[in-house]
C-alpha cells in the first residue's frame, strides 16, 4: 500500500494531476476486464453445469421409472409365489393321504412341473398364478380320486355284510363282446394264454364270455384290486371268471358299466405283474366314459385309426414309466401327448 502511495505521488509529480487520472483510468480498466473474464468463465462454467445436471436429472428419471416398473413387477411376483407356496401344504397333505389307496405318481409329477415352472419364472407373475391353479385342481382330483375309493370300501363292506356267499352282485348277463376291451400280453409259462393290452371295445354292454363270476373271497383277487386301485380305479368294480371276453387268451376284460373282470387262471400272479395291465384297463373304463366324443374325435381317428386298444396303451405309456404293449403297439411322442389327455377326458 505504501508502495502505491509512493507510485501515485511520484506520478503526481512527474506528470501533474492529469497524468494522475490517466493512470486511474488505466487501472479501472484493468480491473474491469479481470470481472469481465471472471464473470465470463462463470456463465460458461454455470451453462455447462446446467447442461450436465439436466441431462443427470433425465437419466435419473428414466432409470427412477424403470426401478418403479421393477420394484412393482418384483412385488407382484413376490405375491405370486407366496400365494403358490400357499397351496403347496395342503398339496403334501393329499398326496400323504393316498396311501394305501391310490397311485400318487401322476399327481406328485404334476406339482413337481408347477414348482419347477415358477423356481424359473422371473418375469411374468401371471404364470405363476396359473400353476398356483394347476396345484390346486390337483388337489382337487387328489381329493376327488380318494373320495371315490373310500366310497368303493365301504361299499365293498356293506356287500359283505349282507353277502355271505359268492352271490353274483353285479349286473345280469350282456350280450357277448359288446362293450367289452381284454387284455392280453405276458405269457404265463404254464399256459398259452397272454396277459397285457388287447381286445374289442364298443358302446354297449360287457359279457364274461361265458365264464362264472365271482366278486368276492376269490384268493389274489386282491392282489388285482390293489392294482387296480392303485392306477386310479377304486371306484370300478372287479371280478373274476373263468374265461373273459369270450377268447381263452386274454387275462383282463374291461366292460362299459365300469367293471373289469380277469381271468383266475391268472389271480397267482403278482402285484406287479397286474399292474400294467389294469393300467390298460383303467385306460377302457375312462375311455368309456368319453366314448361318443373319444369316437367323433377327428385326431383321435387320424393318430390311432379308432383302434381304442392302441390308444390305451399310449395312455398307459404316458402315465406308466416302462410300459410295454401286449400288442406289440408303438407310440409316437404325439400319440403319448394324446393319451396323456385323454386321462383327463380330453379327446
Amino acid at each position: 500500500m505504501v508502495k502505491k502511495v509512493l507510485t501515485i505521488l511520484l506520478v503526481v509529480l512527474l506528470t501533474g494531476w492529469g497524468g494522475y487520472a490517466t493512470y486511474l483510468l488505466f487501472d479501472l480498466n484493468n480491473q474491469l476486464e479481470a470481472q469481465n473474464q471472471t464473470i465470463t468463465k462463470l456463465k460458461n462454467d454455470t451453462s455447462n453445469t446446467v447442461d450436465e445436471l439436466n441431462s443427470n436429472i433425465e437419466k435419473l428419471e428414466k432409470e427412477k421409472t424403470e426401478l418403479e416398473g421393477t420394484v412393482e413387477t418384483q412385488k407382484k411376483l413376490l405375491e405370486s409365489r407366496e400365494n403358490f407356496l400357499a397351496v403347496l401344504p395342503p398339496a403334501k397333505e393329499a398326496l400323504d393321504r393316498t396311501e394305501n389307496k391310490i397311485d400318487p405318481a401322476p399327481f406328485k409329477q404334476k406339482i413337481l412341473e408347477a414348482q419347477d415352472i415358477v423356481a424359473a419364472e422371473k418375469v411374468d407373475p401371471e404364470n405363476i398364478n396359473v400353476q398356483t391353479q394347476n396345484v390346486k385342481n390337483v388337489v382337487a382330483e387328489i381329493n376327488n380320486a380318494i373320495q371315490a375309493y373310500d366310497a368303493e370300501q365301504e361299499r365293498k363292506r356293506q356287500e359283505q355284510q349282507t353277502n355271505n356267499s359268492n352271490t353274483n352282485t353285479n349286473s345280469g348277463s350282456r350280450n357277448t363282446n359288446n362293450g367289452s376291451s381284454n387284455s392280453g400280453g405276458k405269457t404265463n409259462t404254464n399256459t398259452n394264454n397272454n396277459g397285457g393290452g388287447g381286445g374289442s371295445s364298443n358302446s354297449g354292454g360287457g359279457s364274461s364270455g361265458g365264464g362264472r363270476e365271482h366278486t368276492q373271497n376269490i384268493p389274489g383277487l386282491d392282489i388285482v384290486r390293489q392294482a387296480l386301485d392303485a392306477v386310479g380305479g377304486s371306484w370300478v368294480r372287479l371280478g373274476a371268471a373263468d374265461q373273459v371276453c369270450s377268447v381263452d387268451w386274454a387275462a383282463a376284460c374291461a366292460h362299459y358299466d365300469a367293471y373289469i373282470e380277469v381271468d383266475t387262471e391268472y389271480l397267482g400272479n403278482s402285484y406287479d405283474w397286474w399292474y400294467p395291465i389294469m393300467m390298460h384297463e383303467y385306460a377302457h373304463q375312462v375311455q368309456f366314459q368319453h366314448y361318443d366324443k373319444m369316437m367323433n374325435s377327428s385326431q383321435f381317428k387320424a393318430l390311432f385309426g379308432s383302434d381304442v386298444e392302441w390308444l390305451a396303451d399310449c395312455m398307459s405309456m404316458a402315465r406308466m414309466s416302462g410300459y410295454s404293449s401286449g400288442y406289440g403297439y408303438g407310440c409316437s411322442g404325439d400319440q403319448i401327448n394324446y393319451g396323456a389327455n385323454a386321462w383327463n377326458g380330453n379327446f
